[in-house]
């Protein structure tokens, strides 16, 4: 039989682990049953705003889909948008309170994943959250979708910080809101050569960081929006958790005969493009500056801060829908479509 002591120091073990403290601090309510809702989703046609529309719509949500134009790029969205149901919608490239208010009559919840730069995330979002609340929305989720913005101290990344400042007007505000945390996309995050020649690294290569499949995050923040266990709270999707190292051996497994070169940008040269780099835009398809980019790489791969392993200020996704099943890196990255674009490589 156990004696007290050697009691302890197991629980202690457990505890380290943050098995007893997950346990005893987040014993969550079963999953409550989906209600139906006008949803109003600004950034229809974006990476998640697509996403979000379609699992939305999928569960059975009347959703009011708004883009700010129809072009030859977000067509084909669009048009799937419209087959799911999607009231599709147009700002016309304006962003002024009385275009956000039309959009939101008889709207419950506002999903704001319009693409902003940094200096717009608080004037932008302000004014749409002030049509929400004039137009008696209930609930309001910006746009977070990256690190846990919550626990992430200030001082690091600049439109990081500035979406803390919007969330304090949020909070401020009275209406109840939801901020979700996805970590990384795989198609950014997993090694691929579809946007670049080689394989890119990063700083320290045994960094532990979340990692999910767009679609997943659809569908989990769809689910998200309705689930009133997450009221003025928010959730952290970290289902995959790998390193780059592992990332690369499974590539390689995959691909045993193609011969991959690879750049890597070591803690180092990662603190002196830091330091030398400025609100120039030079990434490919990119939205935020060279330096914002430098400080995001400092901040996941130096400082470790895309994922907070002990925290418990947030909700973790799989332990609110424990049933869900998600895509696994290990499996798209033996997709030769994903890697490189195209099946015949």
């Amino acid at each position: 039989m156990l004696n007290f002591f050697q009691f302890q120091n197991g629980l202690n073990k457990f505890v380290k682990r943050g098995v007893v403290s997950s346990f005893f601090s987040n014993v969550l309510p079963p999953e409550p049953k989906i209600r139906k809702q006008q949803v109003t989703v600004f950034g229809c046609t974006g990476q998640i705003g697509f996403q979000v529309s379609k699992s939305l719509a999928k569960l059975g949500h009347s959703v009011v889909a708004v883009s700010r134009a129809r072009t030859k790029n977000n067509s084909a969205k669009l048009d799937e948008l419209y087959e799911l149901g999607c009231n599709l919608k147009e700002t016309k490239g304006k962003r002024d309170y009385s275009t956000y208010k039309k959009f939101l009559k008889n709207t419950e919840t506002c999903v704001f994943v319009e693409r902003v730069t940094g200096e717009e995330i608080v004037p932008i979002q302000s004014v749409a959250l002030k049509a929400a609340l004039s137009a008696g929305v209930q609930c309001f989720v910006p746009t977070e979708f990256g690190s846990n913005n919550l626990v992430r101290e200030r001082g690091i990344v600049d439109f990081l910080d500035l979406k803390k400042d919007f969330q304090d007007i949020l909070k401020q505000s009275g209406i109840n809101y939801k901020l979700i945390f996805t970590g990384g996309f795989f198609d950014y995050f997993l090694p691929n050569l579809r946007f670049f020649e080689k394989i890119t690294t990063f700083g320290k290569m045994d960094t532990i960081y979340p990692t999910h499949d767009l679609r997943d995050i659809g569908a989990i923040t769809a689910r998200i929006i309705s689930d009133p266990r997450v009221a003025k709270k928010g959730v952290q999707i970290c289902s995959n958790l790998i390193t780059q190292i592992q990332a690369l051996n499974w590539l390689y497994e995959a691909f045993p005969n193609y011969k991959f070169e690879r750049i890597h940008y070591d803690s180092e040269t990662i603190l002196k493009n830091l330091k030398t780099s400025g609100n120039e835009i030079t990434a490919k398809g990119g939205h935020e500056t060279d330096k914002e980019r430098w400080q995001l790489n400092k901040m996941i791969w130096i400082d470790q801060q895309l994922y907070f392993k002990d925290e418990r200020q947030t909700l973790k996704a799989h332990e609110l829908y424990p049933n869900f099943e998600y895509i696994k890196p290990q499996d798209v990255l033996k997709d030769p479509i994903f890697v490189f674009g195209k099946k015949n490589y």
